[in-house]
């Protein structure tokens, strides 16, 4: 059997654990430039 349901979400952009949480947007943007920055230096550290 198959189970639905949605990946888990950051605490720090919805209420954790709740079904239909509200977003969080306030802040939101900092948090995932910063996100996005860590991951475009990871990325060019491993391919050199």
């Amino acid at each position: 059997m198959i189970e639905t349901g949605s990946l888990p979400k950051p605490v720090w952009l919805t209420e954790p654990e709740t079904l239909w949480p509200a977003w969080k947007l306030e802040g939101a943007e900092d948090k995932l430039k910063a996100l996005g920055a860590s991951a475009a230096l990871l990325r060019k550290e491993l391919t050199g």
